[in-house]
């Protein structure tokens, strides 16, 4: 790094405050989050830069992030990888135990095994790869002891202050969550739908999928071999069909191994059995093995998807008749969408689906393997979906292990319920992203959130108005290409009632802000917007203006409308100003006989300095 670019970086992330995320990031571990890729640290820096400055990074900054932890890494990868796989370790290791309700005692009997089977797993060994690390690296004994006092219900007095820790700082995010800019929010939502992958990443995708496909094969053919009386038993195959098979097995070892020739080993395959009974027991057991295999790979694929879309997935399996009805079938929609209303952060994340923000929902929707082995390419909807919410917490807690026992095992019916959830949560997402009835309800909702940010981001009602008008009119067709002409005359209609709709939100809420904020600063008047916000020629030649102040009310951070001016006194400074009800005039708000002052930070939003 050159000696300016360090200056720039010091600027933008001083030592101090490296120093308080790394420690942030410390406490997530300590309390068992199990933090392994490079996304996953970089949405928990931003988080901790949130908590403590107060305002959302910019770009800058969030490439600032991610070079420190770049750089932590590469300096002390035990500070934040090690633990990060040791708490994803654990995690799984504990949810296998739990499953098979062990206690103490099994547990301490059987644990070790679980722990050396999870390191050997594919997907393990591809982590450790990723970041230069060996088994030895890791204390498998703190996970073991992790897992043990977890089942005896026991406390460890380092996690719990770290979760202590970690629940402020959620609080205090969630108390600046109304802080957002207006402006910020309404350019996010203003993003229409992702593209589509290029022809790069599409040739990735396939030779990814291709290279785990051949794995897993393996793996699997091996495990069939090894398994062979469980399936005589389940009469999966016959006894003969199963030795004939052990010995072909040991027949293409060979040939791999070099121990014998390509031409050797066709002879022997022929005495082992003829070439029609071989291909009828290769071709059904390669459909055991495809199957398994592709329904691995599928499980893999949906765990990718970012778990913060995962309370819109379980709205969805929940609403799941709703969300996969065709236009010509009878929904009720009112409880669906009040629902929707009441829960923004669901509502916001099925939005981000329906665009294909998640990077893994932009491959489900353009039909990249693994997908298109399992669904043919625009018949994604399935006339009965099967899937219930338990699914999803398998998708976060089951390992690819457990999947590909239970895809493999004797019971059919457990082995096709969860490769029906797989294409049911296929089926879900397929349903935000084509041409159906909850696409165009959740389009609608989206399209009165970005109308209430026009109200949000201007002090002038009537300028939201216009704004709000103009998208209707002219942007509409540039957010949503696809749209077609009977949904957009339908929203055209109805665009007078929807702008008033939201414009009554917006003053509801300013109104409310203001009743709750006199009732805080005992009694004193607060001006909503709503009503006395003309200011007077006299009144805008001295500086006054309408501003968003953040202010504590009921425990969260709240903005309200409030006039701010320079001070006469002082007019470097600003100051929170009323109206005299006597004499008309504008005069500084004051609290215990003090001015309260004011200064705007680079979000645009007022602050009161000094707590006063």
């Amino acid at each position: 790094m050159t000696k300016e670019r360090q200056d720039i970086a010091g600027e933008l992330i001083s030592a101090d405050l490296r120093g308080e995320l790394v420690a942030m990031l410390g406490d997530r571990l300590a309390a068992g989050e199990p933090l392994i890729a490079a996304v996953q640290f970089q949405k928990a820096m931003e988080e901790g830069y949130q908590a403590i400055r107060g305002s959302f990074p910019s770009e800058s900054i969030k490439q600032r992030l991610a070079e420190v932890f770049a750089e932590v890494v590469k300096e002390n990868p035990e500070v934040l990888i090690i633990p990060g796989i040791e708490n994803w370790i654990t995690r799984s290791v504990l949810g296998t135990v739990r499953k098979n309700g062990w206690g103490i005692a099994e547990t301490q009997t059987e644990g070790q095994n679980l722990l050396r089977q999870f390191l050997r797993q594919e997907q393990m060994q591809g982590v450790l790869l990723q970041y230069d690390l060996q088994p030895a690296d890791l204390n498998i004994r703190n996970c073991m002891r992790s897992i043990v006092n977890a089942v005896a219900g026991k406390e460890d007095p380092v996690k719990k202050r770290a979760a202590e820790r970690l629940a402020e700082v959620k609080a205090r995010l969630q108390a600046q969550g109304s802080q957002q800019p207006a402006d910020a929010k309404l350019g996010q939502l203003l993003a229409g739908p992702a593209g589509e992958p290029d022809e790069a990443e599409v040739e990735s995708r396939t030779q990814e999928q291709k290279k785990a496909q051949v794995g897993l094969r393996q793996q699997q053919m091996q495990h069939l071999v090894e398994n062979l009386n469980a399936y005589i038993a389940e009469g999966r195959i016959s006894a003969e069909e199963a030795d004939g098979l052990r010995k072909l097995h040991q027949v293409d070892r060979a040939v791999r191994s070099g121990k014998v020739t390509r031409e050797q080993g066709s002879k022997v395959r022929n005495t082992i059995l003829s070439g029609e009974a071989r291909t009828q027991i290769e071709k059904k057991m390669r459909e055991e093995v495809d199957y398994v295999v592709v329904y691995a790979q599928v499980f893999e694929a949906l765990q990718r998807i970012d778990p913060k879309n995962d309370t819109a997935l379980r709205f969805m399996i929940r609403h799941k008749l709703a969300v996969n009805a065709e236009a010509k079938e009878e929904v009720v929609w009112k409880p669906i969408i009040t629902g929707l209303i009441e829960e923004l952060e669901t509502l916001h994340q099925l939005i981000g689906i329906m665009d294909r923000q998640d990077a893994e929902v932009r491959m489900m929707a353009a039909h990249l393997p693994p997908y298109n082995q399992v669904v043919r390419r625009g018949q994604a909807r399935m006339d009965k979906l099967l899937v219930e919410e338990e699914f999803i917490d398998l998708l976060r807690e089951g390992t690819i292990k457990e999947v590909i026992e239970k895809l493999g095992g004797g019971d059919r019916k457990e082995r096709a319920r969860l490769a029906v959830s797989m294409l049911s949560i296929n089926a879900l997402i397929g349903s935000l992203i084509k041409r159906t009835p909850f696409r165009k309800q959740v389009r609608v909702l989206k399209i009165n959130l970005i109308i209430e940010e026009f109200f949000r981001s201007t002090e002038n009602v009537e300028e939201a108005r216009e704004k709000a008008q103009d998208f209707l009119r002219t942007r509409l067709q540039k957010l949503y290409p696809d749209i077609t002409d009977d949904e957009a005359a339908e929203i055209q209609e109805h665009s007078d009632e929807i702008i008033a709709a939201c414009e009554q939100k917006v003053l509801a809420e300013r109104a409310k802000q203001a009743k709750e904020a006199r009732e805080v600063e005992g009694g004193e008047e607060v001006e909503s917007e709503g009503g006395d916000e003309q200011l007077s020629e006299d009144e805008i030649e001295k500086g006054v203006q309408m501003g968003r102040v953040g202010m504590r009310i009921g425990g969260g951070m709240k903005l309200v409308p409030y006039k701010v001016m320079p001070d006469p006194e002082e007019p470097d400074k600003w100051v929170l100003v009323k109206r005299d009800r006597e004499t008309d005039e504008l005069m500084p708000v004051m609290r215990r006989g003090k001015k309260r002052f004011v200064e705007k930070n680079r979000e645009g939003i007022w602050e009161i300095l000094g707590g006063n």
